[in-house]
């Protein structure tokens, strides 16, 4: 009950520290490009795994695909998929061989689905064809050279292709705000219940003096 009386008094206080966490959310989010996202879904599957049991079967494929998340992010990769599509704005990769598949690795994220061989490649692009061209190439990708990677009697599917979010996914923005109202509002509420402390020792300073 203190708490909310210390907090009260400062209501507009803590709905000003909102309102700045809600700015600082809005300039961090709209400082970079908002960018479409697009997915493909590819189902890996191991041949010489027919003879498993399903648990082990599905395990199998499910290492393989973690393996390939992995395979995804790296270089020859990424020039394996500008390669499949000759359209694909190369002009946006850096040419400092660091910064580029720093660069790629925000452009696509691969995210297996637990339990399965499923593997999602999502391509993220300022412009919806673009987004599609990057995550269909990046399938083709593995489809054709997934065997190279692994080794072993390798088979991926395209279960899914590639089509464009009719908005903006990245950044995410109610995320971001919502995390900007939610960090001004703590401030906000800390600020005012320490500022509410201090007023009150100063109006009873026998408190103080009680307390030690």
């Amino acid at each position: 009950m203190n708490y909310l009386k210390s907090v009260y008094p400062h209501s507009r206080l803590v709905g000003l520290f909102v309102l700045v966490g809600l700015l600082a959310a809005a300039a961090f989010t709209f400082a970079q490009p908002l960018r479409f996202g697009a997915t493909v879904r590819m189902l890996i599957i191991q041949r010489s795994a027919y003879g498993l049991d399903p648990y082990t079967a599905v395990k199998s494929a499910e290492r393989i695909a973690d393996n390939l998340s992995l395979v995804v992010h790296t270089e020859d990769f990424l020039q394996k998929t500008l390669a499949q599509d000759q359209n694909i704005d190369q002009k946006q990769f850096p040419a400092d061989a660091n910064r580029r598949v720093r660069f790629w690795n925000r452009v696509l994220r691969a995210r297996l689905t637990p339990g399965t061989g499923l593997l999602s490649l999502t391509a993220y692009a300022t412009e919806k064809f673009e987004a599609e061209r990057i995550a269909q190439a990046a399938g083709n990708v593995l489809i054709i050279h997934g065997r190279e990677y692994i080794g072993g009697d390798l088979e991926v599917k395209l279960v899914d292709s590639p089509h464009a979010t009719p908005y903006p996914v990245s950044p995410n923005i109610p995320l971001n705000f919502g995390l900007g109202a939610l960090l001004g509002l703590l401030v906000g509420i800390g600020y005012s219940f320490w500022k509410g402390n201090r007023v009150e020792k100063f109006q009873n300073p026998n408190l103080t003096i009680n307390n030690q």
